[in-house]
């Protein structure tokens, strides 16, 4: 920890961008943020969210199940567990049946990523002209029970679907309730709708620095 805070004083005069660092640890706690960060500097979290939609997931299926041991949710088939969902009618896939919520949490299920079809909106981007429906993103995917762990977008856009029929409430609406208001995150979102060419035109991105939304 002491070199890290070390190698940290070298960089500070060569950062130009916004930078948080923050570590915890049991003999040490650590926070670190370059000048240009103010209380009102907003950044992309990115695959940060992941973590907040498991702990949204937590916490919903013990609202929704709160006499079941949380192991025996999680580990159950999804469709055992969600006999009735409407998603799943949709997405209409045999590999419902070989999957749990954990699989999905630790990146084991085998579903690839929806990413990988539509070109990431680099490769492809006119795939992103119009806003695509999570059942068809995930019926776009490919499934590989042997896969022992791939990194997929699709394992929590799955998670987030089902957040929201287990709460029958949107998204922004549960992340409001369980993550924003507690934690006072004032301008923070979780837009559920339209697309990259929607969330272009949005104040909140404006304020970014750099904006890399064309990028």
């Amino acid at each position: 920890m002491k070199d890290f805070k070390q190698s940290l004083a070298k960089l500070q005069p060569h950062f130009v961008g916004s930078s948080v660092i923050s570590v915890t640890s049991s003999s040490d706690d650590f926070s670190y943020s370059s000048s240009a960060v103010t209380e009102d500097s907003q950044f992309y979290i990115g695959s940060v969210a992941k973590h907040m939609t498991a702990y949204m997931l937590l916490v919903t299926l013990h609202e929704t199940y709160p006499k079941t041991n949380i192991e025996h949710l999680l580990s159950a088939k999804l469709t055992t567990l969600f006999p009735h969902s409407e998603l799943f009618r949709q997405i209409d896939r045999e590999w419902l049946n070989d999957i749990s919520l954990l699989d999905l949490l630790t990146h084991r299920s085998g579903l690839t990523d929806y990413l990988d079809a539509y070109g990431d909106g680099l490769t492809v981007p006119e795939a992103l002209n119009n806003a695509i429906d999570a059942a068809t993103l995930l019926q776009s995917i490919s499934f590989d029970p042997a896969k022992k762990h791939l990194y997929s977008n699709s394992n929590y856009l799955l998670i987030g679907k089902l957040i929201e029929e287990m709460s029958h409430d949107t998204l922004d609406h549960v992340f409001e309730k369980i993550i924003k208001a507690p934690a006072k995150m004032k301008s923070s979102f979780a837009p559920i709708s339209g697309n990259y060419f929607d969330f272009k035109k949005k104040q909140a991105y404006s304020k970014l620095v750099p904006n890399l939304n064309d990028k």
